[in-house]
């Protein structure tokens, strides 16, 4: 599992990925956005879930997915870029965009199929998202923790 927290620690992706045992060319993911419930305790609540109504892919074997991410944040880290766009191939679940403006990183997530704090289900044409204020450090320890994660799923 690895996490990509704000700014301010309030509020955190967590991607978290799964082999699959009969297929070795996709492998399974879950993405979660979570934030702080309140500021005096570091209680979190599941706020922006992808729904658990199908399995979620991505490419572990065509066009690997999960080193095309890493390596997108790096060259933006790198200054190689200004924005990284990045959506799964397999049904295109989710929109992510990493962007640096000035000296600031915002990652933009959305989908049109999520679970919203546990209790709403959102499936429809219109996406809903969020949009996180973090830093270089957080995204490279981010990257860090993914490329790990990966790396233990191939072996």
């Amino acid at each position: 599992m690895a996490k990509l927290f704000s700014e301010k620690n309030d509020t955190y992706l967590q991607l978290s990925l799964f082999k699959l045992k009969d297929d070795e060319k996709w492998i399974s993911y879950e993405l979660v956005i979570s934030i702080k419930k309140d500021i005096e305790n570091k209680n979190f609540e599941e706020a922006f879930k992808l729904s658990e109504s199908k399995e979620l892919y991505l490419d572990a074997f065509y066009d690997p997915e999960v080193p095309a991410i890493c390596s997108g944040f790096e060259n933006l880290l790198a200054g190689n870029a200004a924005n990284f766009i990045f959506t799964p191939a397999d049904e295109k679940d989710f929109f992510l965009e990493l962007k640096k403006q000035d000296q600031d990183y915002f990652l933009d997530i959305s989908s049109n199929r999520v679970v919203l704090f546990r209790h709403i289900i959102w499936k429809n044409s219109s996406p809903i998202g969020i949009k996180i204020k973090t830093t270089k450090e957080k995204i490279s320890q981010f990257v860090n923790e993914l490329q790990q994660e990966y790396a233990q799923l191939m072996n």
